[in-house]
């Protein structure tokens, strides 16, 4: 694994407000709405390309995207 994709879920507003600008923007179809939060689908974060959209559109600052090499 090349990076890793942490959503702080205190700071995440996708359970109070139906944010999903993370799910929306991803071009590798990396995050999902399942349990009233939004998690990481793990077989795709391997298909980051490091464009760092959800981090720049998250209204919240909940996501930070990190390389790991």
């Amino acid at each position: 694994m090349f990076i890793q994709i942490k959503i702080d879920k205190d700071k995440c507003q996708a359970s109070s407000n139906d944010c999903r600008e993370c799910v929306n923007i991803c071009p590798v179809d990396i995050f999902q709405f399942k349990g009233g939060q939004i998690v990481v689908i793990p077989e795709n974060e391997d298909e980051c390309t490091l464009c760092y959209m959800c981090e720049g559109r998250c209204p919240a600052k909940a996501m930070k995207v990190i390389k790991l090499y």
